[in-house]
């Protein structure tokens, strides 16, 4: 069964949840038989061109990249009734 996971932060992520870097993660993933990421970095969207350019680049190198999807994220920090609440935004992409 292939799988997309669909909440992965990346050292653009504000809260520095990872330090690991785009292609690396793209390339992990791919290597993991998981058929598509969705990069949804912790207050910060820095990371939606280095995503491009890393998958265009690996894409490139590897054909096999043509099935894999890439998504787009953002985890948001708020406030609901006083109590810190984390809300998560998708992009629609091509």
């Amino acid at each position: 069964m292939q799988r997309v996971e669909v909440h992965v932060k990346s050292k653009f992520s504000s809260d520095y949840d990872s330090v690991i870097d785009v292609e690396s993660i793209i390339y992990n993933s791919k290597e993991n038989k998981e058929r598509g990421i969705i990069f949804v970095d912790k207050n910060s969207i820095y990371s939606f061109s280095e995503i491009e350019e890393s998958f265009n680049k690996l894409l490139n190198e590897d054909k096999t990249f043509k099935d894999y999807k890439i998504g787009y994220g953002v985890e948001l920090d708020s406030l609901v009734d006083n109590k810190k609440v984390n809300i998560i935004l998708l992009v629609k992409n091509n």
